[in-house]
C-alpha cells in the first residue's frame, strides 16, 4: 500500500514538474538597443545652396545611409548610441569624412559643407581680322587633334573667347573666302592666352 502511495506520489509530482515547465513565462524580449538623431543641412561651401549628397557609413555595413532632400539639402538619420564614422559625397563636390558621437534619446544638430572639386581651365581669347583692311572677321575656330568643340568670333568684333582644358594646342581658323590659318598656343591653368590672327584672302 504505500509503495502504491509513493508511486502516485512521484506520478503526481512529475506532471507537476511537466506542466510547470510548459506554462512557465517565456524569457522576455531584450530590450530595444538605444538610438539617438542626427539631422541638419548640406549645402555648396560657396554658394550656400542645398544640395542632395549621400550620407554613408564605410565601416559599419549594417547602416543604412540616406540621401539629404535636392530642395532643401536637410536630412535625418537614427542611429544607434556610440561614435560612428559617415562619409558624405556628391558628384562634382570633394567628399568629406568625420566621427560623429550619437548620444542616446538626444537629437543632434549637424550641419555639412561640401567643396566643389577644382576643374583645371584656362581662357583662349583674340581677334580675327582681314590681314589687308584690319575689319572683324566672322571666323570658325578649332583646336586641331583634339575633341574640343570649335567656337566662332563675333561677326562685328571679330573677337572670340573659350575655355580650354590647359595644355599646348595648335589652333586653327577658318573663314570663307579667306586662307585658314593655324598657330600654337599654350593654356595655363586659371590664365588667359591672347592669340589674334590676321587672314588673307584667297
Amino acid at each position: 500500500m504505500t509503495t502504491t502511495r509513493t508511486a502516485a506520489c512521484l506520478t503526481i509530482l512529475l506532471m507537476a514538474t511537466i506542466l510547470a515547465g510548459c506554462y512557465a513565462p517565456q524569457g522576455s524580449k531584450p530590450a530595444p538597443e538605444p538610438t539617438g538623431v542626427v539631422t541638419g543641412r548640406i549645402s555648396d561651401e560657396e554658394t550656400g545652396l542645398p544640395l542632395a549628397a549621400e550620407i554613408a557609413f564605410p565601416y559599419e555595413e549594417s547602416l543604412q545611409g540616406v540621401v539629404s532632400d535636392s530642395e532643401s539639402g536637410l536630412y535625418k538619420l537614427q542611429l544607434p548610441v556610440g561614435i560612428h564614422r559617415l562619409r558624405v559625397s556628391k558628384d562634382g563636390y570633394s567628399s568629406t569624412e568625420f566621427p560623429l558621437e550619437i548620444p542616446e534619446g538626444r537629437t543632434i544638430l549637424k550641419d555639412i559643407t561640401l567643396e566643389k572639386k577644382h576643374v583645371a581651365k584656362g581662357i583662349v581669347t583674340g581677334k580675327v581680322s582681314d590681314a589687308s583692311t584690319g575689319e572683324a572677321l566672322g571666323a570658325i575656330i578649332r583646336f586641331s587633334g583634339t575633341n574640343l568643340p570649335p567656337t566662332a568670333s563675333d561677326l562685328q568684333t571679330g573677337i572670340y573667347r573659350t575655355e580650354v582644358p590647359p595644355g599646348t594646342y595648335v589652333i586653327t581658323v577658318e573663314a570663307q573666302g579667306y586662307l585658314s590659318v593655324s598657330s600654337p598656343v599654350v593654356v595655363g591653368d586659371g590664365a588667359s592666352a591672347i592669340q589674334h590672327f590676321e587672314l588673307r584672302k584667297k
